[in-house]
C-alpha cells in the first residue's frame, strides 16, 4: 500500500537568515561547508526548502589552507630541527608565541624528534602525536595551530583524501598525509639580531647586527668568568690523578703529586719503525708530489698517504724510486681500491715478507757455500787434490726469474748496475727491463765500468 508523505509545516524564514544562520556570516567563511539538515532532498524540495544543489560553488568548495601558512607564501625562513627547537624555546621565554604553554613545548619537542634533519619536514600524524605525548586530539591540534599561526610551522603538503599510492604508481589506496616544515618567523630574527639574505621560506642567515655581536661577546666573557670561578672553588672537580686522598696510616707525600716522569708514546710506522720529525716532513712532501701522478691514489688524502710512505722514506728511498714503486703497485684492470693507503700498507708488508725470505735464502746459500769451501779445503789437505765443482748446466731464463729479479731491483738499484758491469747491457735488459736499467745508470753510474 502506498502512503502519502506527511505534510510538512510551512516555515517562514526571514529574508536575511537561512536556518538561523546569518547569510553574510556563512558566505564570508568560504572555508566552512554548511550541510542541509534534511538528508532527503526530495522531501526538502517538496517542502519548499532550499537544498545544497542550488547553492553557490564557493559555499561547498573543499577547504584550503591559508597561503600565509604554507611554504610557498610564508614569511618565515626554513631551518633544521635542532636550531628550530632552540629558537622556539627562546621565543616562548620572550613571549613571542601568543597562547604558548608548557604543553606547546612538549608537542614541539616531539615534532622536532621526528623531523628530517636536512629539510626540517615532519609528518603531522595526529594519532602518533597523541600517543607519544599523551595529549588529547583536540589539545594537540590546538597547539599545532598555535605554532602554525605564529609562523613556527608551515604546510609543506596539506593532507587530503587524494590517493597517494596512485601518484607513486602503486596499487591500493592511502590518503595524502599532512607534512609540516620547521620555520622561524621574522619576529624572532629581529629579537636575535640576525641579518638575512633573501625573503620568505628560502631566506638564510648571513650574519648578526653589531648590537648582537657585542651582546654575544659580553655573554662569552661572563661564561668564562663563571667557569673560572667554578674551577677555583674548593668543591670543583679535579682529575683523579691529581686528587689528594688521605687515609689513616698512609705515608704523606709532599704536595700529593707524583714525581714520576710521563712516558711519551712513540708512534711507529706500518713496519714498526719509529718516525722522526725530518722523515714526517719529507713524507708529507713526497705524498703531495706523487698523489696527482698515480691515478689509483686519488681517493687517499695527503695525510693518509704520507703516513704509509714513512717506511720508504726511513729506508732512504729517493722520490723517483717511491714513485716507480707506487706505479708498479697499480691494480689490474679498472678496479680501484676504496682505501688506497691500506693497499700501500699491505704492499709494504708483502715486500717485507719477500725481503725476509730472500735474506733467509741468501743466508742459507752463503752457509752452504762456506760448508762446501771447508770440505774442499779438507779434501785438498788429506789427499793433495784440488776439488773442482761440476759444471752447472745452462738453464734458460724464465719469466718467474725476471719477475723475482725485478722485485729485488726495486729495493736496490745497485744490483742492476752491478749486473750491467758484469754481464753486459744486453743481458741486463733481458733480466731487468729498460726502465730499471735506465734508473740504475742514472743513480749508480760509478758502478758501471767504461
Amino acid at each position: 500500500m502506498m502512503h502519502e508523505p506527511r505534510a510538512l509545516c510551512h516555515i517562514d524564514v526571514p529574508s536575511g537568515t537561512r536556518f538561523g544562520l546569518n547569510v553574510s556570516t556563512a558566505t564570508s567563511r568560504a572555508t566552512r561547508t554548511v550541510e542541509h539538515p534534511y538528508e532527503n532532498k526530495a522531501v526538502a524540495k517538496s517542502a519548499g526548502l532550499p537544498t545544497t544543489a542550488g547553492r553557490a560553488p564557493s559555499a561547498t568548495a573543499s577547504w584550503q589552507p591559508d597561503a600565509a601558512e604554507t611554504v610557498a607564501g610564508t614569511a618565515s625562513r626554513r631551518t633544521a630541527p635542532r636550531r628550530w627547537l632552540q629558537a622556539l624555546h627562546r621565543a616562548i621565554e620572550a613571549g613571542l608565541v601568543p597562547g604558548a604553554t608548557p604543553t606547546t613545548t612538549v608537542l614541539a619537542e616531539d615534532l622536532a624528534a621526528r623531523m628530517d634533519f636536512s629539510t626540517g619536514h615532519v609528518r603531522y600524524r595526529l594519532d602518533v602525536l597523541t600517543a607519544r605525548t599523551g595529549l588529547g586530539r583536540s589539545t594537540a591540534a590546538k597547539h599545532v595551530a598555535i605554532l602554525r599561526r605564529s609562523g613556527w610551522l608551515a604546510w609543506a603538503q596539506h593532507g587530503s583524501l587524494r590517493n597517494a599510492r596512485r601518484e607513486a604508481g602503486l596499487e591500493g589506496y592511502a590518503p595524502t598525509a599532512a607534512v609540516y616544515a620547521a620555520t622561524i618567523p621574522p619576529v624572532f630574527d629581529e629579537l636575535a639580531g640576525n641579518v638575512l639574505a633573501g625573503s620568505g621560506y628560502e631566506a638564510r642567515v648571513v650574519g648578526v647586527t653589531e648590537q648582537e655581536r657585542v651582546r654575544q661577546v659580553e655573554e662569552a666573557g661572563e661564561r668564562a668568568v663563571r667557569k673560572a670561578a667554578e674551577t677555583d672553588s674548593p668543591d670543583a672537580s679535579w682529575t683523579p690523578s691529581l686528587r689528594v686522598i688521605e687515609e689513616e696510616g698512609q705515608v704523606q707525600v709532599s704536595g700529593g703529586f707524583s714525581t714520576t716522569a710521563k712516558r711519551q708514546r712513540k708512534r711507529c710506522t706500518i713496519l714498526g719503525k719509529v718516525a722522526t720529525r725530518d722523515a714526517v716532513v719529507r713524507a708529507k712532501r713526497v705524498a703531495a708530489w706523487v698523489r696527482p701522478l698515480v691515478n689509483w691514489l686519488q681517493r687517499a688524502t695527503r695525510r693518509q698517504l704520507s703516513w704509509v710512505l714513512l717506511d720508504p722514506v726511513l729506508e732512504g728511498w729517493d722520490d723517483l724510486r717511491i714513485l716507480r714503486w707506487l706505479q708498479d703497485q697499480s691494480p689490474l684492470g679498472t678496479w680501484v681500491p676504496s682505501w688506497p693507503h691500506r693497499a700501500v700498507a699491505a704492499a709494504l708488508r708483502t715486500d717485507r715478507t719477500v725481503n725476509e725470505r730472500a735474506a733467509l735464502i741468501e743466508a742459507a746459500e752463503q752457509a752452504q757455500a762456506a760448508q762446501e769451501q771447508r770440505r774442499d779445503a779438507s779434501l785438498e789437505a788429506l789427499f793433495g787434490i784440488t776439488f773442482t765443482a761440476p759444471a752447472q748446466p745452462d738453464v734458460p731464463r724464465t719469466d718467474d726469474d725476471r719477475r723475482q729479479a725485478r722485485l729485488y731491483a726495486l729495493h736496490d738499484l745497485a744490483l742492476v748496475a752491478e749486473h750491467i758491469d758484469e754481464f753486459g747491457l744486453d743481458d741486463a735488459l733481458d733480466l731487468y727491463g729498460a726502465r730499471l736499467c735506465a734508473d740504475a745508470a742514472y743513480h749508480h753510474p760509478t758502478l758501471i765500468g767504461a
